[in-house]
């Protein structure tokens, strides 16, 4: 919607979205500029949606899914495009699913991964194991910063699962 100010200033922002950081409707803005009955200048204005596919974001969780059929179950996808952020912990092979969904659904344009394999690695820091002491070393770095979650858990998974 356009941001409208008391000063009668409008910014309508783009007529289309042109990407998934602009999410939500987009228009423009008809407006009509006159003389009341007293001669004052009035202005009437209204937002006129464009209809054109928008940018949406879908979060999933997949913690309950174990197969791509069970992924593909919770997707909702309709004439938008769509960028699907996948959550939970996984018990699927995400490139596959990756790989299937962008090939299949052409109105799907990305997947992000922040899912997480099922390790729970309080127990596994409990071994008096090299893998436990894996497990704890990587299980402070996760404490520390969580920022680089995603290459902490690939290793993770590489090393425990092999």
């Amino acid at each position: 919607m356009p941001k409208i100010d008391e000063s009668s200033i409008i910014y309508p922002g783009s007529i289309a979205s042109i990407g998934f950081d602009e999410p939500g409707e987009h228009g423009m803005v008809v407006g009509n500029i006159y003389k009341d009955e007293i001669g004052k200048y009035c202005i009437d204005y209204k937002f006129v949606k464009i209809d054109v596919p928008q940018f949406v974001t879908e979060e999933i969780n997949i913690t309950d899914c174990h197969t791509i059929s069970d992924v593909e179950e919770k997707l909702n996808i309709g004439s938008d495009y769509y960028k699907i952020v996948l959550n939970g912990d996984f018990h699927v092979d995400i490139e596959h699913l990756t790989a299937y969904f962008l090939e299949k659904y052409d109105r799907i344009c990305r997947i992000e991964d922040n899912t997480t394999p099922e390790i729970d690695l309080e127990e596994l820091s409990k071994e008096d194991t090299i893998r436990g002491t894996f497990a704890k070393l990587m299980k402070q770095e996760l404490d520390e910063d969580d920022s680089n979650k995603n290459i902490i858990y690939g290793a993770i998974e590489y090393v425990l699962k092999g």
